[in-house]
């Protein structure tokens, strides 16, 4: 947990302490991601790499960017980022480069490890993933700094 001693004198000067509340809140964010995240170690590097300040002046903020980390912390589903559930790929895999079109509409062949090719097509059957469960590492840390912030602002 976050010593909030350290950021009682800072209180009083907004932009000052705004600057020392996202760093606490970026290294509580990433301490919180390596304990909440269950996912393959090139998942995790990609959620902590993009994490960024993004306040400016008295607002102190930091921002998740990027596709994966946000389908790490919002969920992947039917509806893309922010829902949940299984939800079809070829609508994802048939997209950008290496789709080819035959007499029988577009496909793509997709290593599957091994040497193998699975082959997807628009008339094929479908390619189910059960979907990203949300992580939630940014729900727990907007209530961990919330609980810094009151118990600093009874020491002012």
């Amino acid at each position: 947990m976050i010593d909030f001693r350290k950021y009682v004198a800072p209180l009083r000067e907004p932009v000052r302490f705004a600057r020392e509340l996202e760093i606490a809140m970026l290294d509580h964010w990433l301490q919180k991601a390596g304990e909440l995240l269950n996912r393959s170690a090139a998942s995790e590097a990609a959620y902590r790499g993009a994490l960024r300040f993004a306040g400016f002046g008295r607002k102190a903020t930091v921002a998740l960017r990027g596709r994966l980390p946000n389908m790490l912390e919002r969920g992947m589903g039917p509806q893309g980022i922010g829902s949940s559930g299984p939800y079809d790929m070829r609508r994802h895999l048939l997209r950008g480069s290496g789709v080819r079109t035959g007499p029988k509409g577009r496909y793509r062949a997709i290593p599957v490890g091994n040497g193998e090719l699975r082959t997807i097509s628009e008339h094929g059957s479908g390619w189910q993933h059960p979907g990203i469960d949300p992580a939630g590492v940014r729900n727990e840390v907007v209530k961990d700094i919330g609980a810094l912030i009151s118990e600093a602002a009874r020491h002012v």
